[in-house]
């Protein structure tokens, strides 16, 4: 469950059905140097052209762009929206949509609905002494994609970016984004009434896992595919609890969301 006031509707709790999820990119980039002695650096360092690229690729992302899913969740919400703008905004989502991207983009909790993110997580190579020029250095890039964006649209963002640089790029792993469901196909109204049953104050939305789960495996066997989350813990079972150390919910959260699952099963299987 989320707090509708990051989505410009304070005072609502958004229960969100997702339709699909992001994709997962791992890419090295590899600069290689002579090495040597630090009093003579012609040319920059490896770890500098390193450095450079890196600035280069974050500085191509392209725009915040708001997908069907998103501008579906807007809709879904344009009737709670209280925040201005953006309460101006989702009375027509199509027309303002780079707008409320922008403006989405700007928030912590909402970018990563609205961009193909990029991580830096990891370099290699620096050298061991301050006046000892490291051969080669790599960095290792994470990219999240959008539904909607390939392996292949970042690969060509990143060496439209390092041209010149002399840093290549090499793909280690890829999962594409999911496939992109309907709210209208079948099931989704089924668990849309299993939580608004148990969590009566709940706004159920379409959205997308900004994270990868196992779900897109099914693609080939299920026609339709929901990710939901049945449980609800309480602002400090999240703050304490969820995803920390000895990460937890309260029995009484486990057991409302098992609720909500038996409500699902009674109601499509039995």
């Amino acid at each position: 469950m989320i707090d509708g006031a990051v989505w410009g509707a304070p005072g609502r709790v958004l229960a969100d059905v997702c339709v699909s999820q992001k994709g997962y990119l791992d890419l090295r980039l590899d600069a290689r140097g002579e090495g040597g002695h630090s009093s003579n650096p012609f040319g920059g360092t490896s770890l500098e052209r390193l450095c450079t690229a890196v600035a280069r690729i974050a500085e191509a992302r392209p725009a915040p762009s708001l997908t069907p899913i998103v501008r579906d969740t807007f809709r879904a919400l344009a009737p709670h929206v209280a925040e201005e703008p953006l309460r101006t905004l989702v009375k027509d989502v199509d027309a303002n949509a780079d707008a409320i991207a922008w403006l989405a983009a700007a928030r912590r909790e909402l970018h990563p609905f609205v961009m193909t993110t990029m991580a830096v997580d990891m370099l290699e190579g620096g050298s061991a002494a301050p006046n000892v020029m490291p051969a080669a250095a790599s960095a290792t890039v994470n990219f999240r994609l959008l539904p909607g964006t390939t392996a292949d649209d970042v690969l060509a963002w990143v060496e439209g970016a390092l041209g010149g640089t002399g840093v290549t790029a090499t793909l280690l792993h890829a999962t594409p984004a999911g496939r992109v469901d309907s709210a209208g196909k079948a099931g989704y109204a089924e668990v849309a009434e299993a939580l608004t049953h148990f969590y009566r104050d709940v706004e159920v939305v379409p959205s997308f896992v900004c994270g990868g789960t196992d779900a897109i495996r099914y693609e080939a066997v299920c026609d339709s595919i929901l990710r939901v989350i049945p449980f609800r813990p309480t602002p400090e079972e999240v703050a304490t609890g969820v995803h920390g150390v000895d990460e937890r919910i309260s029995r009484r959260t486990y057991a409302q969301g098992i609720r909500v699952l038996v409500r699902l099963l009674e109601k499509t299987v039995l």
